[in-house]
């Protein structure tokens, strides 16, 4: 996998949802600033489903402001999208819950990981994109699976935010006032 200074972080609502809560950036002004740098250094990408499902009111504003990182549906998404559906259906596993009436960006978020990587020249898991994510393997065999399951599987590389940060070897020094 490239150093931290060519990885591209292909995020996940949940991902980012959680640091908006978690890290809000009223307290955590470095890390916001950190992370826009990464999305104006076109290294911090959202596909634009995972945008349209995010109804936080909360991270609007900065994905708004930050909008260069949505990258729509491409063709290649779309064919990363159907081998994932084809593997999945063939093992009686599935990745989005056809009773779900809520957005299910899941497949669109993984598949851009999968063909961007491609498009830099190495397979859907080559390590140049990594996901990040914030959900939990569910390690079943058959039904419901979430994108770390999914990761593993394709040996896809993934994070959480705070890994983000390590690899980016940002410090940050909280201070009181």
């Amino acid at each position: 996998m490239n150093s931290g200074n060519n990885t591209i972080y292909c995020l996940d609502t949940s991902a980012f949802v959680d640091m908006v809560h978690e890290q809000p950036e009223d307290l955590y002004p470095g890390l916001w600033n950190c992370m826009g740098d990464l999305a104006k250094a076109g290294r911090l990408i959202m596909v634009k489903n995972a945008y349209e499902e995010c109804k936080d009111p909360e991270a609007q504003p900065w994905l708004k402001a930050c909008s260069c990182i949505i990258r729509p549906l491409s063709a290649d998404v779309i064919a990363c999208v159907s081998q994932l559906q084809s593997d999945l259906t063939d093992d009686k596993q599935f990745l989005v819950d056809p009773k779900s009436t809520k957005s299910q960006a899941d497949p669109f978020v993984i598949a851009l990981a999968m063909s961007e990587n491609l498009k830099r020249g190495g397979s859907h898991s080559s390590g140049d994109v990594v996901l990040v994510h914030h959900e939990s393997a569910t390690n079943n065999r058959y039904g419901r699976v979430k994108i770390a399951d999914i990761c593993r599987r394709y040996s896809i590389q993934s994070y959480r935010m705070v890994d983000v940060v390590r690899q980016e070897k940002w410090i940050f020094d909280l201070r009181t006032i």
